[in-house]
């Protein structure tokens, strides 16, 4: 499996800025993996600020080993 694995970043597709994150705001962000094979993954991520949606993404990145 993938467990152990540390993700390097490759890609964004359909980033979509929606509103400014301020100093101060808390910031959420909910990430959904899409697919996942041996060496390479997709995720759909959302980042929220009380509620709000203010960006969103679909990430690509390697699976490395942690050795």
């Amino acid at each position: 499996g993938n467990a152990g694995k540390i993700a390097y970043f490759m890609s964004a597709e359909k980033v979509k800025w929606r509103k400014p994150v301020k100093p101060g705001d808390v910031l959420q962000i909910d990430i959904e993996l899409l697919k996942a094979r041996s060496k390479v993954a997709k995720a759909r991520g959302v980042c929220t600020v009380g509620g709000d949606v203010v960006s969103e993404a679909e990430i690509t990145f390697s699976l490395m080993g942690n050795e």
